[in-house]
């Protein structure tokens, strides 16, 4: 996705290699979340969920156009930054506007709640390319064999060709007490 639609902006382009969810053209307005809530969690998650619908009976009728709210079974996954263990995928997914994308959505506050509740209550991991960007705080810890990741990622990408400040921030390579002035 760091590299799609690289050539937007040539005029030999004409926008053919861009993908449908680049900003700058009229394209796909949703927004996906995505979690993987790990099992031993998932009942009480889904329990926590009803009460919100208690709340707000008609927040989750935003996700009936996009399909609900999906779920997949995830089993774990030995990879410096798999599963470490099986979990459910619950994957939400609604519109924004196409007028003004910073125009709040309908009931956004209750799917964001969703995100926040799975993300910091249950621990779960965030899609590596689905969420905002809240959901990845301190994520990397959250992976025991970061570290070594890490290390593996140094070795094979010394020049950093394939990081972005976004992946140097998630990943923890940000020294962020520093006392020092920084792009913003």
């Amino acid at each position: 996705m760091m590299s799609s639609g690289a050539r937007l902006d040539s005029h030999q382009d004409v926008l053919i290699t861009a993908c449908p969810w680049d900003p700058r053209i009229k394209g796909e307005f949703f927004h996906q979340t995505t979690l993987s809530v790990p099992l031993r969690h998932v009942k009480e998650f889904i329990n926590n969920i009803k009460e919100l619908v208690k709340i707000e009976p008609k927040f989750l009728c935003i996700l009936e156009d996009s399909n609900g709210i999906l779920m997949r079974y995830v089993t774990s996954s030995p990879a410096f930054l798999g599963k470490e263990e099986k979990a459910l995928h619950f994957d939400l997914t609604y519109y924004r506007s196409k007028d003004d994308p910073l125009v709040p959505r309908l009931y956004e506050d209750f799917i964001e709640e969703i995100e926040l509740m799975a993300v910091f209550k249950y621990n779960a991991l965030p899609h590596w390319g689905k969420n905002r960007n809240i959901a990845f705080n301190d994520v990397i810890k959250k992976y025991k064999n970061a570290i070594a990741f890490l290390k593996v990622k140094e070795r094979f990408d010394p020049l950093g060709l394939f990081s972005r400040e976004w992946t140097d921030q998630i990943l923890g390579k940000v020294y962020r007490e520093a006392r020092v002035c920084t792009r913003v």
